[in-house]
């Protein structure tokens, strides 16, 4: 079944998006679109004025340390140019806090962190499979991906990834013992999500 379109988050303002994407470089954003479906984040695709088309992603409910070790795996995805993810864009110089992400910046509005990534063309898969597409065939092809992004090279000691010993990028361990499932019904933008 498609993931319904649910609004997890508030709609930020077209000017506030196009302050915060300058962050990273981006010129005058001349087209905003609100993307659904997402778990834990807002969403939005933004087209600047040369053309260059990305995603800011405000994250609800993780906290500070939880986002920057998620950018760090999607900014390290981008610098070894893994084409089938959306990659990580790293903020200009003037915005990086000292001491933290080169990936993560706060909303003024609501001091949630975010993230900016490169804008994929693509469906999901469940949705590819409900228009007709042969199930077997879309899975083969997740699985196909989900093994090239597992070759991708990683050193921890040179990244400052989160490596499976420490729960991995998205730290599951957490996950496991039920910690953000807890987080994410107290929050008012996740609270819907069973």
């Amino acid at each position: 079944m498609v993931k319904e379109a649910v609004d997890v988050g508030t709609l930020l303002s077209a000017e506030e998006v196009g302050e915060v994407v300058a962050r990273w470089g981006l010129g005058a954003v001349v087209e905003m679109q609100k993307l659904y479906g997402g778990f834990s984040g807002s969403n939005y695709r933004v087209r600047d004025e040369h053309g260059v088309q990305a995603v800011l992603k405000v994250c609800h409910s993780y906290g500070l340390e939880e986002v920057c070790a998620q950018a760090a795996v999607v900014g390290h995805l981008g610098a070894c140019q893994f084409p089938a993810a959306c990659a990580g864009m790293s903020l200009l110089p003037a915005h990086i806090p000292a001491g933290g992400s080169a990936f993560v910046t706060c909303i003024p509005s609501s001091g949630e962190p975010a993230m900016l990534l490169t804008f994929c063309e693509g469906k999901a898969a469940d949705s590819v499979i409900e228009s007709g597409v042969d199930a077997h065939f879309v899975l083969r092809e997740v699985g196909v991906n989900l093994a090239r992004l597992h070759q991708v090279p990683t050193d921890t000691s040179r990244t400052h990834l989160r490596s499976y010993t420490l729960s991995g990028a998205c730290n599951i361990g957490d996950h496991l013992a039920g910690k953000w499932k807890a987080l994410f019904r107290e929050n008012e933008h996740t609270c819907r999500h069973s």
